[in-house]
């Protein structure tokens, strides 16, 4: 996931599209926190 997430980020950082990579960053973190929740009971 984290590998994904800095493959894409280089790719905004060359494409000069850093809003795209900032929202993609912020969703993966919204979706793992809601799974730490989730597994934390």
């Amino acid at each position: 996931m984290a590998e994904y997430i800095r493959e894409f980020c280089s790719l905004a950082r060359r494409l000069r599209r850093w809003p795209e990579c900032l929202l993609v960053y912020q969703f993966f973190y919204k979706v793992f926190i809601e799974f730490y929740k989730v597994g934390k009971g």
